[in-house]
């Protein structure tokens, strides 16, 4: 079984690229800023500040999201691997 780490571009079979959460983002950013409401508005300058170095940990942004799903399957993988191994 191969473990995987946060930092591979595809980690998974039909799993979303970096420069896939990077597009979402932008036009997720892109409609935001649009809107007429400061919420929106607001939410869509801090996901333009996120980046890899300081990521705003925001549910509605699409690199968070990857980083979080990615490592999140890397720990299942791990723990599933150890369980198989101490069975």
């Amino acid at each position: 079984m191969r473990v995987v780490t946060h930092d591979e571009d595809q980690p998974y079979p039909d799993f979303e690229t970096r420069a896939d959460a990077r597009h979402s983002a932008e036009r997720l950013i892109k409609n935001l800023a649009k809107s007429r409401t400061a919420k929106h508005r607001d939410l869509a300058k801090k996901l333009d500040q996120c980046d890899s170095e300081d990521p705003c940990l925001s549910g509605a942004c699409p690199r968070c999201l990857r980083t979080h799903r990615v490592r999140w399957i890397a720990d299942i993988c791990d723990l599933v691997l150890n369980e198989w191994r101490h069975a």
